[in-house]
């Protein structure tokens, strides 16, 4: 018989948490009215090193300022949660979506490789490896456009010296 494995207790901001780390949901900013995602990260049972690890992501995030990065807005730090607030990229991911098309023309595809490469070469010109490429973390801006993508999710990225 197998070991069950306890789901993590639930952020008292966001409800239920989808793995061990967090949950990616949407926010209002009450001053503006526009609409951002918010990485909640939940801290209960977290070690000293994911607790750096979280802070090496927010430092580099906010050191990135390209236009195909996902822009860091804003860090809270609470008892149970960290923040992480984050342009709002609603049309999900690279991954997903060529699933639902099945097929990319050849201009979007092209597009798409640029906007990818010019913002790796972004982050290598500021001695930043982002170490997790792939096609969930390159997320799409809406439904209606196939090649406006953000590079996100710069947990796993390092400084390079």
């Amino acid at each position: 018989m197998e070991d069950e494995v306890a789901a993590p207790p639930p952020c008292p901001i966001c409800g239920p948490i989808a793995s061990a780390y967090g949950l990616v949901c949407s926010g209002t900013n009450t001053d503006t009215g526009k609409k951002v995602a918010i990485k909640c990260v939940l801290r209960k049972d977290m070690p000293p090193s994911d607790d750096a690890a979280i802070y090496d992501e927010v430092s580099i995030l906010a050191s990135l300022k390209h236009r195909y990065i996902c822009p860091l807005i804003d860090f809270f730090e609470e008892k149970e949660c960290y923040f992480l607030v984050m342009e709002l990229m609603s049309g999900g991911d690279l991954f997903d979506r060529i699933g639902k098309k099945k097929s990319y023309d050849e201009s979007d595809a092209r597009d798409l490789c640029k906007k990818m490469l010019e913002s790796m070469a972004y982050c290598h010109d500021h001695s930043i490896a982002h170490c997790d490429m792939k096609p969930k973390n390159l997320l799409l801006r809406d439904e209606s456009d196939d090649a406006f993508i953000k590079l996100a999710d710069f947990g796993f990225a390092t400084r390079v010296y």
